[in-house]
């Protein structure tokens, strides 16, 4: 049964209640804040509502907002659950406060004895293919303001993590009886200054250097694009459109082979472009002009007119430009 309007709501408002308190460091209960919440919606469970509670963070996330870290998120949300979330953050003030507060409130490293429970796992990924639901598309555009940049760009929180992370290099080399080593760790960017593009200087337990907190600029997608042509070209950065196609599970797409071709000229690298040089005897044939104009002509004229389907399985597309 679809979640109401006034159920909606009353999530929303009670998920902020929370969302505010984590971010002003005050405590509260989740279990309390669901159980109130229950005697204001229908016959729905704690699974619905922890559910409910997730793609909140899920739809934060997409506007660029702070979420609940008890709650992961998940898609698959309810438009009408979106709509209710960007109202509210445009008309409650509290939240982008808050918000704005915690981003930019001086952070300090926590005093840690032992570092032995902060090394977990590296997760399992799971690949699935799955039909794309339908793009959200709003009436309007929502204010939003980049909080994770500014908490980025909060430069007592960096000093913080540095922090940390040369006192866990300090335990971890000790932990391994390297005490030696770990009397060589070293904050570089403080003693040497913040152009090495890492804050600190490590080893294995082999005496081999590892570089920690690798220095990553913000920048917008262009930005990068720019930065990273620029390292191997003079000329100014071209006009690049993209063209993502996704497929089904049949693994089979209505492109087999691969080019890197021009009007002018080019190569035909075949189907296995990802083994070059590594796995497999690959062959790279040089092509005419002429037919890399027919080439070209005739991928220009599948994209113009790209199918919805192929063979039996529909077609995902996402099309952007750097420049």
């Amino acid at each position: 049964m679809a979640w109401s309007l006034e159920e909606v709501e009353a999530t929303v408002a009670d998920y902020f209640h929370m969302l505010v308190l984590e971010l002003s460091g005050q405590t509260y209960n989740k279990s309390a804040h669901r159980r109130a919440l229950l005697k204001k919606l229908g016959p729905r469970t704690d699974a619905a509502v922890e559910l409910k509670h997730q793609n909140i963070s899920a739809i934060l996330i997409e506007l660029g907002c702070p979420y609940i870290s008890g709650y992961k998120p998940r898609s698959n949300y309810q438009a009408l659950l979106r709509e209710v979330i960007e109202n509210r953050l445009e008309q409650d003030a509290t939240i982008d406060a808050a918000a704005l507060s915690a981003t930019s409130t001086p952070a300090q490293a926590p005093l840690v004895e032992d570092f032995t429970g902060f090394l977990v796992a590296a997760p399992a990924f799971d690949f699935k293919a799955a039909e794309a639901r339908t793009a959200y598309s709003p009436n309007r555009t929502p204010q939003k303001r980049d909080y994770f940049e500014r908490e980025a760009r909060n430069a007592s929180l960096g000093a913080a993590g540095e922090t940390f992370a040369l006192n866990f290099e300090h335990h971890r080399l000790r932990a391994l009886g390297k005490n030696s080593l770990a009397d060589k760790v070293e904050h570089v960017s403080k003693t040497k200054g913040e152009g090495l593009g890492f804050d600190i200087l490590s080893f294995d337990a082999n005496g081999q250097e590892r570089e920690q907190m690798r220095k990553k600029d913000i920048a917008s997608p262009d930005e990068s694009f720019a930065q990273a042509w620029r390292k191997i070209s003079d000329l100014e950065p071209p006009s690049v459109e993209f063209l993502i196609i996704g497929f089904g599970t049949s693994g089979k797409h209505p492109i087999h082979d691969q080019w890197l071709v021009t009007e002018e000229g080019g190569l035909i690298v075949g189907s296995s472009i990802n083994s070059i040089g590594y796995t497999r005897i690959s062959d790279l044939s040089e092509t005419s002009a002429t037919d890399a104009k027919h080439k070209c002509d005739l991928l220009n004229d599948f994209f113009d007119r790209l199918p919805a389907s192929f063979d039996g399985q529909r077609l995902f597309t996402t099309r952007f430009n750097l420049s």
